[in-house]
């Protein structure tokens, strides 16, 4: 799943149960949920609000995704298992070496790279209109019947 497809899920989820959220909600949920199909993650929130009343995280949307993918293949079942998080004062100093040449390595992208083309535009035609303020110089259409009108 891309980061567009994660802002869509987020966008459905919200459908449900109001939740808000911003860039850094999309950029966390794309790492947990990256590697899981998008068809497969929206029926697994499906799933999850029928079934529970639970906050949906993103630890339920690969439960469910494994458990759909489990049901649809035949063949040996997967188990869902994830690695301990760890805390980076504990990681090698080569490991931590790398994660810093890859950051460096990565280009400086703006926020608007996960926003959808229609949003950012909606925004900026926002922003100019609150920005605007009336034209002091504007005079008045001239009336339908033709009068002239009056210096001001």
């Amino acid at each position: 799943m891309n980061l567009a497809q994660t802002h869509d899920l987020l966008m459905f989820i919200a459908a449900y149960d109001n939740r808000r959220f911003d860039d850094a909600t999309v950029y966390a949920w794309q790492e947990a949920v990256n590697d899981i199909p998008f068809d497969d993650a929206r029926r697994a929130v499906i799933d999850h609000f029928r079934e529970s009343r639970e906050y949906l995280m993103p630890v339920h949307v690969r439960q469910g995704a494994v458990r759909i993918r489990n049901d649809r293949s035949p063949g040996p079942r997967l188990e869902l298992t994830g690695a301990p998080a760890v805390a980076p004062e504990y990681r090698r100093e080569e490991t931590q070496a790398l994660i810093r040449r890859v950051r460096d390595s990565l280009p400086d992208v703006g926020r608007e790279i996960l926003r959808r083309p229609e949003w950012v535009e909606n925004d900026r035609r926002r922003a100019r209109h609150l920005r605007s303020v009336p034209n002091p110089h504007f005079v008045a259409l001239p009336p339908p019947d033709g009068f002239p009108m009056e210096a001001s």
